[in-house]
C-alpha cells in the first residue's frame, strides 16, 4: 500500500498508544509508579492521516493503558478505525468499540483462549504467506463480555523475522493486506512520541507539583502542534527537527515569522547568533 491512508480508506484512521515520562520519586512523590520509580503517562490518540494527535490525556504512570484508552475513546466518531498494540487486549474494550461501530485492529495475544470457527481463503497468495480465520473468545473472562461476538484473525508470515504474526479485528470488510498495512502504519505514533521527547525539553521541570508538571507537558504538546502547523504552511522544505532547532537558536532575533519560515538564512540555524552584550571580563581599568 502506497501513499497516505486517506487514499485507501474513507473512514478516519487512528493509532492508540501511551508513553511514560520518568520522574524522580524523591521530588515528585505524587507520581509514584513502582517501588523506586515515578512517572506520568501520556495516553494519545493520533490521527494517522494528519500525523497529529487528536486527544492526549495525562495521568500518573500507575493508571493502566486500558483505563486511559476507555477515557479517550469515549467520543471517537462512529465508523472510525483504531489501531493499537497488544497492550490493549481487553474484552470489555473490544465490546465497547464494537457496540460504538468502531473498527479496531490489534495483535492477538499468544495466550488468548479462543476457538476457530471458520477458515477463509486468501486469493492471489501463491507464496502462502497469509492465513485467515474467524474465531470467538472462550475464556472465562471473555465470555462475560464477548460471548456472542465473532472476530477475524489475519495471519501473516514475516520473512525478515521468520515468524508468523496474528492480527485481530472486528471488521468483516477489511482485506488481509489492509489489516497488516494498518498495523504497520501505527509507527506514526511512535514518531510523535520521539518528537515530543527529543525536540522539546520535558525532562527538566519548572515545578514539582502535579499541576506544574502537567502544565509544562501540555505546553510542550501545544508547541509541537504549532511547529508542525508552521512547517506545513512554509514554502521552505523544513524537516521538523531542523525547524525546531532553528527556532531554538533564533527565537529572540528580530525578524518576521514569515521571513523565518519561507526565507531562512542557513547560517542562522547552523550556529547561534552572536551576543550583543560585551564581555565584562575583557574590560581593563586605566
Amino acid at each position: 500500500m502506497q501513499g497516505r491512508l486517506s487514499e485507501h480508506f474513507t473512514k478516519p484512521v487512528y493509532s492508540l498508544d501511551s508513553t511514560t515520562i520518568s520522574l524522580c520519586l524523591r521530588l515528585f512523590e505524587w507520581a509514584h509508579h513502582r517501588r523506586r520509580k515515578g512517572g506520568i503517562k501520556l495516553h494519545t490518540l493520533l490521527n494517522n492521516d494528519l500525523c497529529l494527535p487528536e486527544v492526549i490525556a495525562e495521568t500518573p504512570a500507575k493508571v493502566s493503558d486500558i483505563k486511559g484508552a476507555k477515557s479517550i475513546l469515549e467520543n471517537i466518531p462512529k465508523g472510525s478505525i483504531v489501531v493499537m498494540d497488544r497492550g490493549y487486549n481487553d474484552y470489555s474494550l473490544f465490546k465497547r468499540l464494537s457496540e460504538k461501530g468502531v473498527t479496531f485492529v490489534t495483535r492477538l495475544k499468544d495466550n488468548a483462549v479462543h476457538t476457530p470457527i471458520r477458515k477463509g481463503l486468501i486469493q492471489e497468495d501463491p507464496d502462502k504467506k497469509w492465513g485467515l480465520y474467524e474465531m470467538s473468545f472462550t475464556g472465562t473472562q471473555a465470555r462475560k463480555h464477548c460471548e456472542d461476538m465473532r472476530f477475524r484473525v489475519v495471519q501473516w508470515y514475516g520473512e525478515k523475522t521468520d515468524r508468523w504474526f496474528e492480527f485481530l479485528t472486528n471488521s468483516k470488510e477489511l482485506t488481509a493486506p489492509e489489516v497488516t498495512d494498518l498495523y504497520k502504519d501505527r509507527w506514526q505514533i511512535e514518531l510523535f512520541f520521539k518528537r515530543i521527547k527529543q525536540n522539546l525539553v520535558i525532562k527538566s521541570f519548572v515545578g514539582t507539583t502535579e499541576n506544574a508538571v502537567m502544565t509544562q507537558i501540555w505546553t510542550a504538546a501545544i508547541a509541537i502542534l504549532l511547529l508542525e502547523l508552521m512547517r506545513r504552511r512554509s514554502r521552505y522544505n523544513w524537516t521538523f527537527c531542523r525547524l525546531a532547532r532553528y527556532f531554538k537558536l533564533n527565537l529572540m532575533t528580530c525578524k518576521s515569522l514569515e521571513h523565518r519560515l519561507n526565507k531562512p538564512d542557513i547560517q542562522e540555524w547552523e550556529s547561534p547568533p552572536e551576543s550583543s552584550q560585551g564581555c565584562l571580563f575583557s574590560w581593563r581599568g586605566g
